[in-house]
């Protein structure tokens, strides 16, 4: 099987090939605009931590600033900014800190089948599971943003191409965890950079 991230360069061009060549500036835009929001958010999280921990009301005030900074709506732009700047950094890191397991587990003693992604955003780290452990046969992705799930799909969908031996990886989606959306167990579950959109 081949394990280089080269396929995942190839399938991220596949992905932006098929969405219309977007221009850099455009994608730096929705780029910046996602991050200005999670600052907010931070910035709000931290504000509420403190008015707790020092047992303040909620003034009028603050709660009507606050009521305008919601969680990131990831929109087309937006997933293919993230796929953009963010998928091949947090594949990296999830690659690598799942090499690590795999070293420490004894490598290629411990061979996960069925990987459960909390949080797919684009798939960064369900890639990075594909390349460190060989014979995955499921994904499933669980993201409340549809358009990133959409992008996720496309992604995985062009790298298992890209990748010998992963034709028939079998891709599945949910906007959320229960039964009825999840019908098996997984050997593996993945949740990478997903506390900072919760």
């Amino acid at each position: 099987v081949t394990t280089s991230p080269k396929d995942v360069y190839l399938a991220l061009n596949k992905v932006f090939e098929h969405a219309g060549g977007r221009k850099r500036r455009q994608m730096r835009r929705a780029h910046e605009e996602v991050l200005a929001q999670h600052r907010e958010l931070a910035d709000r999280r931290e504000r509420e931590r403190r008015r707790i921990m020092n047992g303040r009301e909620y003034s009028s005030a603050e709660r009507k600033r606050d009521e305008g900074i919601t969680s990131v709506m990831y929109g087309r732009e937006e997933v293919l900014a993230n796929m953009y700047f963010r998928l091949v950094p947090h594949y990296g890191v999830a690659r690598r800190v799942l090499e690590e397991t795999n070293s420490l587990l004894g490598r290629d003693t411990w061979k996960p089948k069925r990987v459960l992604e909390f949080g797919i955003g684009c798939g960064s780290a369900s890639a990075a599971a594909l390349h460190t452990f060989k014979g995955i046969a499921w994904v499933h992705g669980v993201d409340p943003s549809e358009t990133m799930r959409e992008g996720a799909e496309a992604f995985l969908k062009a790298l298992t191409k890209e990748m010998e031996g992963t034709n028939s990886l079998r891709t599945t989606f949910s906007s959320h965890l229960s039964m009825q959306a999840l019908s098996g167990s997984f050997d593996m579950v993945l949740c990478s950079y997903t506390a900072m959109e919760i």
